[in-house]
């Protein structure tokens, strides 16, 4: 009753990406019902691109799909490249076992972080990793990263490859090749991070800037009335 009810009464459904769209036409939905409009971001007006900090960073909530276990091993595999954590959940104290059991040092777990705190994680990172093994929608933390001009790896899942270049993906739950995209990246000059970061702001500024979201909402707002 309840689908009954949404099919006769929504005329259109806001998605931030392609890959939800898609699921939901799989599933029976007509494609016409849905639009497609990315979340928006700020762009920070001062902020560390590309080259600045020496670490690899994980934000976000410490649970099974968000592929923590896969960051960890691939942090066993490189073990000259630092990792920060930035999060909370219920896999944290299995990660912190962990981490002390199998003595994987260049790892720290900061705990939740948010607001300035966060911003600051990310601005000092070298680079951010999302190594999500199920499906993602949009996620923010790609977002935020891209807007303060860092390079970001993601894993092919989801509405991940939408948000990313191929070149900075790689294969869900296979830390073996995220290993290596982390150890590339990571050992690339400081200049290509640079360029790299300032693409990722300029995309952010050109596709998810507040004023393009309002106007891609005010447009449905108009066509509907």
């Amino acid at each position: 009753k309840l689908w009954r009810v949404y099919k006769k009464y929504v005329d259109y459904f806001i998605s931030p990406s392609e890959f939800l769209i898609k699921k939901c036409v799989e599933f029976g939905w007509p494609r016409k019902k849905f639009i497609h409009i990315p979340h928006p971001a700020f762009v920070p007006p001062v902020t560390h691109v590309g080259e600045d900090g020496d670490y690899v960073l994980y934000s976000g909530r410490l649970s099974e799909e968000k592929g923590l276990r896969v960051l960890l091993d691939a942090a066993k595999a490189t073990p000259d490249i630092p990792y920060r954590i930035v999060g909370s959940g219920p896999l944290e104290a299995e990660l912190r076992a962990r981490i002390q059991h199998e003595k994987i040092s260049n790892v720290l777990l900061t705990g939740f972080k948010t607001g300035k705190a966060l911003e600051h994680e990310i601005s000092q990172a070298r680079m951010v990793v999302v190594p999500s093994i199920w499906y993602e929608n949009y996620p923010l933390s790609i977002l935020e990263a891209k807007a303060a001009g860092k390079l970001v790896i993601g894993s092919s899942i989801g509405g991940i490859p939408e948000m990313l270049d191929k070149r900075f993906l790689f294969p869900a739950g296979n830390a073996k090749k995220l290993a290596e995209k982390i150890m590339h990246w990571y050992t690339v000059s400081a200049k290509e991070l640079r360029a790299f970061g300032i693409h990722n702001r300029t995309e952010v500024e050109r596709i998810n800037s507040p004023e393009t979201h309002v106007n891609n909402i005010l447009a449905l707002y108009k066509k509907l009335v």
